[in-house]
């Protein structure tokens, strides 16, 4: 299989030699037309439009390993489910995929042997994770049952490979083998422990009523217990810890960190007195005198006093555009996330510019003199012009350009997307056209459509159309109205989403949260995402506007704000422009192209994840109600 159809965070399946005969679907029954796999029909499921073709066809690559599925080179969509539903209709249950990702996901097991053991036909019990059957003098395991229901003619071995599981990859027979005996020892231990209790019970009556007594007597005392913290601190602890599951994959990478680490090893006493002095930023707040008419700021000691969040490169006259680059990139820990560094060769995969972004944003602008910054940041810049030497620098088109190309592989802004197209009645080829991709980006770029540009439109309804499942078009060559029907399904999301909305067709609203309709391959969905910051343009200067506050925490509608050629590049907070749609200033948004817009997606925690919590808190309850000592209970981490 072309490794081109799988995602970013999937990996092509095993695909060992087949060196037996292939089992032939053909040769047995078709299930019967009503039947159901996953609750739904082959039509139910086509109408659905689940899987797009060369999704679906992959699938079936995967499933026939060692079957002949009886399909022609170029079938159908409508023959490739049939082919599945049959094979399912014969696969044993237990084997069976509980649910459409598991139907799309290439880890599992595919083979003859995983169809089930009352089918008499004639087969050689292998599979992907099992590509030769059992040898003839393969011991059985001490827990292989014979079904009773088995034809005689197969034998125990190739029975017992038949129930090997179908996730996980292939068992470590030895190892199972050694587990199965340390289990039989201490189920003969247990009931030897069992058979003794019974008659150490029984040997004195009197011993055993004195020992009831005993304990019945003298309860187990109270433990000692912490400080009880009020009901509010500690729903607000549990309520953080609760989101913080869902925004795992935000989270900066432990390889990402920029602080100094210790890295010696101590050979002797004098070893053990270096340190390692790192230096910290003295300032919590900036007194700054804001001229509200203008927009200006200063640092003034008549000014008001506004939270200090750090600052970025000290700008010059022409290098706002690259400096607001920089700091957006470092609020967004570009390149630094959890999800962005989770592959083993993420470093290999990221280019000269990618690299170069991550350590413009490693770099600590708190602590740099004017000269200072400007060396790091030319350094960046450096790179930039080495990759991009075509590109005219500055502007918005060169934002947009750096952007793109200086974090297309960070996995927390890429997603992917398959597109179906039935054209208008006026093509000769109007049919059900094929479907398309996957299309991958990180960046979305609203199309501009005529009527749009008859005036501002708001950030909702400009992405909701690339987000649409099912969107109507005009035919632009017969000027037919919703002629053209284009589907999407999604096959991934960004965890934070990259807008650049196209020149002329300013947008309202854009702050304000926006949550969209999503087609994906298992089910229909409901995604929001907020907005989190923006790079701005006004009269060719730049700057950075940021929301003040995270996830979960009070929304004042405050910001931030950066301008590198203000104030050494202080970074300010608790800034207030206004309603919370248009957080930003209005000169700065208002009839213009805003060059880059961010937001982050809204997950809830999954209900497992949450029942996983219950229960261990559940368990931590009951330790202490027996009064048995916590710290014992729970881990080892």
């Amino acid at each position: 299989m072309p490794s081109s159809l799988f995602s970013d965070d999937e990996s092509p399946p095993p695909s060992p030699v087949l060196e037996y005969p292939k089992l032939n679907l053909d040769d047995l029954a078709d299930p019967p037309g009503n039947w159901q796999f996953l609750g739904e029909t082959v039509q139910v499921n086509m109408r659905a439009r689940r899987f797009p073709k060369p999704r679906l066809e992959a699938i079936v690559n995967h499933q026939s390993w060692g079957i002949d599925m009886g399909l022609a080179k170029r079938a159908t969509i409508e023959k490739l489910l049939r082919a599945l539903w049959k094979l399912f209709y014969h696969m044993e249950p237990d084997h069976r995929p509980t649910s459409f990702d598991e139907f799309a996901d290439f880890s599992r097991d595919a083979g003859p042997r995983l169809l089930s053991h009352t089918i008499e036909i004639e087969r050689v019990p292998i599979s992907r994770y099992y590509p030769q059957p059992p040898t003839g003098n393969k011991a059985l395991r001490s827990r292989f049952k014979r079904p009773s229901d088995a034809p005689e003619s197969i034998p125990d071995s190739h029975l017992e490979q038949m129930s090997y599981p179908v996730s996980g990859g292939p068992i470590d027979l030895d190892a199972t083998e050694d587990e199965d005996e340390e289990q039989e020892q201490e189920d003969e231990q247990e009931k030897e422990q069992e058979q003794a209790q019974v008659v150490a019970n029984t040997k004195s009556p009197l011993r055993s009523a004195r020992s009831h007594y005993s304990s019945a007597s003298v309860p187990q005392p109270e433990r000692h217990t912490a400080r009880s913290l009020p009901a509010k601190n500690v729903v607000e602890i549990v309520q953080r810890i609760v989101m913080k599951l869902a925004n795992a994959d935000l989270e900066r990478h432990h390889t990402a960190t920029s602080a100094e680490q210790p890295c010696l090893v101590a050979t002797n006493e004098q070893a053990l007195l270096k340190t390692i002095e790192r230096k910290v930023p003295a300032t919590s707040q900036v007194r700054i005198a804001w001229n509200r008419d203008t927009d200006e700021m200063v640092l003034h000691p008549d000014g008001r006093d506004y939270p200090y969040r750090g600052r970025g490169p000290v700008g010059l006259w022409n290098t706002c555009t690259i400096d607001c680059v920089i700091v957006a990139a470092k609020l967004l820990d570009a390149g630094s996330t959890v999800i962005d560094r989770c592959k083993k060769d993420w470093q290999a995969q990221f280019t000269p510019l990618e690299r170069g972004l991550i350590a413009a944003t490693e770099v600590d602008w708190d602590l740099c003199f004017p000269g200072q910054s400007e060396t790091l940041r030319d350094h960046f810049w450096d790179v930039v012009s080495d990759s991009m030497p075509e590109a005219w620098i500055g502007g918005i088109p060169w934002v947009q350009e750096v952007w793109t190309k200086a974090t297309a592989n960070f996995a927390q802004f890429q997603f992917t997307h398959y597109d179906q197209i039935r054209q208008c009645e006026c093509n000769p080829g109007n049919d059900l056209g094929e479907t398309t991709g996957p299309w991958k980006s990180s960046v979305m770029q609203p199309s501009e459509v005529p009527w749009e540009t008859q005036g501002d439109v708001t950030m909702q309804s400009r992405l909701e159309r690339e987000f649409a499942p099912k969107l109507q078009l005009d035919c632009d060559v017969c000027d037919t109205p919703d002629a053209i029907t284009r589907w999407r399904t999604f096959e991934s999301l960004p965890a934070r989403l990259v807008v650049m909305v196209d020149p002329g067709v300013p947008v309202t609203k854009h702050t304000q949260d926006l949550t969209f309709e999503v087609e994906t391959f298992e089910k229909r969905i409901s995604v929001t995402y907020r907005w989190v910051g923006g790079i701005y343009e006004n009269k060719d200067n730049f700057r950075v506007f940021w929301a003040d506050n995270r996830p979960g925490e009070i929304d004042r509608g405050e910001v931030r704000m950066y301008d590198g050629a203000k104030n050494f590049g202080v970074i300010v907070g608790g800034l207030s422009y206004g309603h919370p749609s248009e957080r930003v200033p209005y000169d700065w948004w208002a009839g213009k192209t805003i060059p880059l817009v961010f937001y982050e997606r809204v997950d809830n925690v999954s209900s497992q994840v949450l029942n996983t919590v219950m229960r261990s808190v559940g368990s931590m309850v009951e330790a202490v109600e027996d009064k048995r000592l916590l710290a014992n209970e729970i881990g080892p981490w």
